[in-house]
């Protein structure tokens, strides 16, 4: 068995039990890291597979390798500013008890959940009685143990005030400690967030970033569905600005903070009569528009999210017929965006900017499909020109292709995308 047909194996292994997506810019990422657990254990390629379908410890050695995440202490500054001026106040307003569930969904080696437990140390919610609970959650047995041990490095503080430092942490001979006040707020347990009923429940504000960016479509939504669960009526999700548009967050209010964009359940359904606000973009042609004049085949936001191979044939359809229209290949571009089909999403935005080049949502998906490849040079460009199209808009009106997203909405989701690019 070759590598790349053991890699290839290996990756629908993991990818059906957690997940991960294994795209054309995952997969060597993937090969790297198995070639180090082969090394590691001196297992042939049959074995390998054999020990990865008992989930043991040779499965988790695999996962350590390939989940090393990228992390460091209040990483995104705007969503802790958002935390410690908006939120938390709000939460101390309106809570019945004075409890409170933070969950921290991908912590890695737990910089995060320790960033939003400095955070709710500096507001002062423990000093007025308050009972504050933070978990963090991951795959990596190796990023929880560094995580428990709470010591850092210089690297981990690249975005933290020197006087965070100063107050949070004692320099030791292993590194920076952080003090045992905050440590004592955050716990750390190993979770697969495939499995949905082990999710804590009751939460509050759950932190999910730059998580579902590397999960399956399908399996993003499926996630996104038990964040929707596990958090109380009112409770808040931030999601890094890349994940931020995307049909799966149709059942969250998006709630614009100074500086920073983030994700609410409503505190009744959106039945009851609550507005549901969305960034999606996949409501854009009316169904007379795609292929009159049968109504059976009209285009519209349920086809798209839950009959896509019908939704594709009709969208190839209206292409064929009408093919300098840059409407058609904009709402491709969506769908196959939504399916998690990348180049051919950037093939189809491409088109209609051709045809369009004002498209502004069209410009701005394309910011974010240029980030997943890591090309960060062209994401920043057609940010840029996303930006500037959507200054020129009137304030109020709606933008073009993204269901009623106004003008300075969307200036805020690309500012906030914008500096997520460059907070590496």
């Amino acid at each position: 068995m070759s590598l790349r047909e053991l890699v290839d194996r290996v990756s629908k292994l993991i990818s059906s039990e957690f997940g991960l997506s294994f795209d054309e810019h995952r997969i060597d990422a993937l090969e790297r890291a198995v070639e180090r657990v082969l090394k590691k254990t001196d297992l042939k390629p049959e074995e390998l597979l054999e020990a990865l379908a008992r989930h043991g410890s040779v499965q988790q050695a695999l996962l350590d390798e390939l989940l090393v995440g990228e992390t460091h202490f209040f990483r995104n500054p705007a969503h802790f500013k958002a935390l410690e001026e908006e939120i938390l106040p709000r939460l101390e307003r309106e809570k019945g008890s004075r409890k409170l569930m933070i969950w921290s969904a991908g912590c890695s080696s737990g910089e995060e959940p320790y960033s939003i437990a400095i955070v709710v140390d500096r507001y002062g919610l423990a000093a007025r009685g308050w009972n504050v609970r933070i978990v963090g959650t991951d795959l990596s047995l190796k990023a929880l143990e560094k995580a428990r041990s709470a010591v850092y490095t210089e690297w981990s503080f690249r975005d933290t005030p020197p006087e965070v430092i100063t107050s949070y942490f004692r320099e030791t001979e292993r590194g920076y400690e952080l003090i045992e006040r905050v440590r004592r707020m955050v716990s750390f347990m190993r979770l697969n967030l495939m499995d949905l009923d082990v999710y804590p429940r009751g939460v509050d504000l759950i932190f999910c970033r730059n998580v579902l960016i590397y999960l399956k479509p399908d399996a993003a939504e499926r996630v996104v569905e038990g964040l929707y669960s596990s958090l109380t009526p009112g409770g808040w999700l931030f999601v890094a600005p890349g994940e931020i548009v995307g049909s799966r967050f149709k059942r969250f209010e998006l709630v614009f903070l100074d500086g920073t964009i983030v994700y609410r359940k409503p505190r009744r359904a959106v039945g009851e009569g609550i507005r549901e606000a969305r960034t999606e973009t996949l409501r854009t042609l009316e169904a007379e528009e795609i292929v009159p004049p049968q109504p059976s085949q009209a285009i519209d936001e349920s086809m798209l999210n839950e009959d896509p191979d019908t939704a594709e044939k009709i969208l190839r359809k209206h292409i064929e017929d009408n093919p300098v229209d840059p409407k058609g290949y904009y709402m491709l571009g969506v769908l196959y965006q939504d399916r998690g089909r990348v180049m051919e999403a950037i093939r189809m935005f491409k088109k209609a900017i051709y045809l369009d080049g004002d498209l502004a949502m069209a410009h701005f998906h394309l910011a974010n499909l240029y980030r997943r490849t890591g090309d960060l040079r062209r994401a920043l460009k057609h940010l840029s020109i996303a930006e500037k199209l959507a200054a020129s808009l009137p304030r109020g009106g709606e933008v073009a292709g993204s269901n009623g997203v106004k003008a300075e909405e969307l200036l805020a989701i690309i500012r906030a995308v914008r500096r997520g690019l460059y907070v590496r």
